[in-house]
C-alpha cells in the first residue's frame, strides 16, 4: 500500500503540524487574496463534456473537477500557514481523489514525523454547493488527536509518487485498508492494520497488527501476532486469515491508486493538483503493497541470522 522507504535520523526530525481547523472547521476561499488566476465559483455543468468512466464507476463531469481544483488551489495561503513546507527535512505531501465517489474532490494533505515515523494527516472535501473547502472530522480520534492517522505514505525522497491501496464496498459506502508502521529504534516495532471509510466524516476501525522486540545481546526477535480484540495468534497463517476474516460481507473492488505530490512553492501548487488527480484511478490494477505477512516486513529490518519467535502470552510490548 505504500511505498517504504528506509529514513536517516536527521530526515526523521520533522516538526509537528500545526492544528488545521479554522474556528467554523472549514477553510473558504475569503482567506486568501482574490485572483483572476483563481476561482470560488464552480463552473455550471456541461452535460456534453463528460468522459468515459472506468467501469463500475459512475461518469464524472471534467469541466465540473476544474472547477474544484481551482477553488482548492485557492485555499493555497490557509494551507501554507498550517503546513510550511521544508523541503529538505520536512516532507509533506498532499493528493486529491473522490474516495466517496460523490464527485466532490478530496484534499488530503499528510507527513510522517518523529523518529517513529507517526503520520499526521488533515482531510479536506469540496463542499456540496462547490463554494468552499470543508474540513473533514476525524470520528476515530479526540479533538487532540484527529490528526494522527495510518500511514498513507512514508516516501521520505520528496518527490511525487503513487500508491495502491485495497479497496472494498459495503452499504453503499467505501472502504480502505491502511497499514500503520510504528518503529522504535531496530528493537521494538509494529505495523497495524485498519479500515478507513470517507463519508461524512472519517471513520477507522482497528482490523488487526503485530509487533516485535529484538533484545540486546540475543538473535531471537519476539512477535506478537494480534486482531482487533487483542487475541493473539500463535500461527501466522491463522494471523493473516483473521486479517482478512474482517472483510467477509464487503464487496471487494479494484484497488485504487493516489498520486502524492510534495507541498511547495505556490507558484508549483495549481499543477500540482493536476498531476494528483490526473494519477488517481479509483479501478487500478496494480498491487497494494500490504504486509499481511509479519515475516516478509520485518525480515527487511534484521539481519538474516535473526530469528522470529511466535509469543503466546502478552509480555513486554505488543
Amino acid at each position: 500500500m505504500k511505498k517504504l522507504t528506509m529514513i536517516t535520523t536527521t530526515a526523521l526530525c520533522m516538526a509537528m503540524l500545526t492544528a488545521c481547523s479554522t474556528s467554523n472547521g472549514t477553510v473558504t476561499s475569503s482567506e486568501v487574496p482574490s485572483s483572476s488566476e483563481t476561482t470560488t465559483e464552480a463552473v455550471a455543468p456541461d452535460e456534453n463534456k463528460m468522459v468515459s468512466p472506468s467501469e463500475g464507476q459512475p461518469e464524472f463531469n471534467t469541466q465540473d473537477y476544474e472547477a474544484q481544483l481551482d477553488l482548492i488551489a485557492s485555499n493555497y495561503d490557509s494551507l501554507d500557514e498550517k503546513y510550511p513546507y521544508n523541503e529538505e527535512e520536512h516532507p509533506v505531501y498532499f493528493a486529491v481523489m473522490d474516495f466517496n465517489h460523490n464527485g466532490r474532490l478530496e484534499f488530503i494533505i499528510t507527513s510522517a514525523q518523529g523518529s517513529g515515523l507517526f503520520s499526521y494527516t488533515q482531510f479536506y472535501e469540496v463542499s456540496e454547493d462547490r463554494s468552499k473547502l470543508v474540513k473533514v472530522e476525524n470520528a476515530a480520534f479526540s479533538s487532540e488527536m484527529q490528526d494522527a492517522t495510518s500511514d498513507f505514505t512514508l516516501n521520505a525522497t520528496n518527490t511525487a509518487h503513487s500508491a495502491v491501496y485495497d479497496c472494498y464496498k459495503k452499504d453503499g459506502e467505501y472502504f480502505y485498508m491502511l497499514q500503520d508502521f510504528t518503529p522504535s529504534g531496530w528493537q521494538e516495532m509494529s505495523l497495524w492494520f485498519s479500515s478507513y471509510c470517507f463519508r461524512d466524516k472519517i471513520k477507522c476501525d482497528t482490523i488487526g497488527g503485530s509487533s516485535v522486540l529484538a533484545e540486546t545481546g540475543s538473535k531471537e526477535v519476539k512477535v506478537w501476532l494480534k486482531d482487533s480484540a487483542d487475541k493473539l495468534f500463535t500461527d501466522g497463517e491463522q494471523y493473516e486469515k483473521a486479517l482478512n476474516a474482517y472483510w467477509e460481507g464487503y464487496e471487494k473492488q479494484k484497488n485504487c491508486e493516489v498520486r502524492w505530490v510534495p507541498f511547495g512553492e505556490k507558484s508549483l501548487f495549481a499543477d500540482g493538483l493536476k498531476e494528483s488527480l490526473k494519477g488517481f484511478d479509483p479501478n487500478s490494477d496494480k498491487q497494494s503493497e500490504l504486509y499481511l505477512d509479519y515475516k516478509a516486513f520485518y525480515e527487511k529490518y534484521y539481519e538474516k541470522d535473526y530469528v522470529f519467535v511466535i509469543q503466546d502470552k502478552q509480555e513486554v510490548y505488543g
